[in-house]
């Protein structure tokens, strides 16, 4: 017990300085830390009562649910310790569970926050190399829609001192940069003769989708202009192809929108 406790003390180490590579982004984690606090409201701890059980501090896991130290920055081990840790605490396992995707939702949106679109290659996006799983896709929607992934609904806590988010929470200016960011890399990726076609497709397919969470006129009319662009690029298809991927993203993302 004491070697496991010493192990999570290391990782919490570890997080307050980046991993030791380089520092950890500000608020960087905030989808895995509001994850964690409903994990340990689940098997009915404080916070001095989980960091009493994992032999770290209170700050720590304070920090950790509020993205102020990122839980993110750990090693894996130390991630792979916490989660069996908490299962014999007694947490919730199906939370427990979504905990494996929210590091990754987390990297997602930490990565657009902190990058301005064009200034790294479009091809080495993380949304330009694969189609996100279900999971990931409600985990990384959350801060923005307010509404839970299903995996991870549990009846609210009780409250002791004042109001409680109900999400893991952006500034109004991390939401703004964010859709930009995705507008911007979207257009990018039509006109960049130099980006594989293949990762063109999927870093729209990802962006439109992604874009439907922005309840705004302005995105709802930029949606419809990208289909009229998307059906210029296309022209007329007589057998399948890749690039319908996006465009079915792109349709699902006006109909999300209330485009009947």
């Amino acid at each position: 017990m004491a070697r496991r406790a010493s192990r999570l003390a290391g990782g919490a180490a570890a997080a307050r300085t980046g991993g030791g590579d380089s520092a950890a982004r500000p608020r960087d984690g905030i989808i895995t830390g509001y994850l964690l606090k409903q994990i340990r409201q689940s098997a009915g701890l404080s916070q001095e009562g989980l960091a009493e059980r994992l032999g770290v501090d209170t700050n720590t896991v304070q920090g950790w649910e509020t993205g102020r130290r990122s839980l993110t920055g750990t090693r894996v081990a130390t991630l792979v310790e916490l989660r069996h840790r908490l299962r014999q605490l007694g947490a919730d396992a199906q939370l427990i569970a979504a905990l494996e995707d929210a590091p990754e939702a987390d990297y997602v949106l930490a990565y657009i926050l902190g990058i301005e679109p064009g200034a790294g290659a479009s091809d080495a996006h993380p949304l330009a190399c694969w189609v996100p799983k279900r999971s990931f896709a409600y985990l990384l929607a959350w801060p923005f829609t307010g509404q839970p992934p299903i995996a991870v609904r549990q009846p609210a806590a009780p409250t002791h001192r004042g109001p409680v988010a109900a999400a893991p929470v952006l500034t109004q200016e991390e939401r703004t940069r964010f859709f930009e960011h995705l507008r911007m890399v979207a257009e990018q990726s039509l006109s960049d003769r130099r980006l594989d076609e293949a990762k063109g497709m999927l870093l729209r397919r990802n962006a439109y989708y992604s874009l439907s969470w922005h309840p705004s006129s302005e995105t709802t009319a930029w949606l419809r202009e990208l289909e009229q662009r998307e059906a210029r690029r296309l022209g007329r298809l007589e057998s399948w192809s890749p690039s319908w991927t996006a465009a079915r993203s792109l349709v699902v993302a006006r109909a999300r929108r209330g485009d009947k």
